[in-house]
C-alpha cells in the first residue's frame, strides 16, 4: 500500500521535497491511516509532518479520548502536534448555525489565521 501511496503522489506531483506537510488528526481511521503512512514515507519524499487535532468538545469523554489517542500516538511518533479546543455547540447557537456547519468554520477559520503562511495553504470556507 505505501508503494502505491508513493508512486501516486510522485506521479501526481502531490507533494514536493521539502513541503510541510500539516495533518488534520481527529484520531478517526481515516486521518491515522494518512498520518501514518505519511510518517513512514517522509524520508522518501524528504517532507516534514506535524498535526493538528481539534477538539470540538461535542461527545464530552469520546472527545477527550480522541484527544488524548492523538495526543499518545503522535508522541510515540516524535510528530509534532498543534491541540485546540472549541465550544461548538456555544458557538453554533450564537450565530445559528448548523453544528457540522459551527464546526466547519470554526476549523477552516483556524487553519486559515494559523497555518497558511507556515504550510502555504488556504483552506476555503
Amino acid at each position: 500500500m505505501l508503494n502505491t501511496m508513493l508512486n501516486t503522489i510522485q506521479k501526481y506531483n502531490m507533494i514536493k521535497a521539502h513541503d510541510k506537510i500539516l495533518v488534520a488528526l481527529s484520531g478517526g481511521a481515516d486521518s491515522v491511516a494518512l498520518l501514518t503512512s505519511l510518517y513512514e514515507l517522509k524520508d522518501d519524499l524528504k517532507i516534514e509532518i506535524s498535526a493538528i487535532h481539534i477538539n470540538h468538545n461535542l461527545r464530552g469523554l469520546e472527545s477527550k479520548s480522541d484527544q488524548s489517542f492523538c495526543e499518545d500516538l503522535c508522541r510515540k511518533k516524535g510528530i509534532e502536534l498543534y491541540v485546540e479546543n472549541f465550544d461548538v455547540k456555544t458557538y453554533s447557537q450564537a450565530q445559528k448555525l448548523s453544528i457540522e456547519e459551527a464546526a466547519r468554520n470554526i476549523r477552516y477559520s483556524f487553519f486559515n489565521k494559523y497555518f497558511h503562511n507556515i504550510y502555504n495553504v488556504v483552506i476555503k470556507t
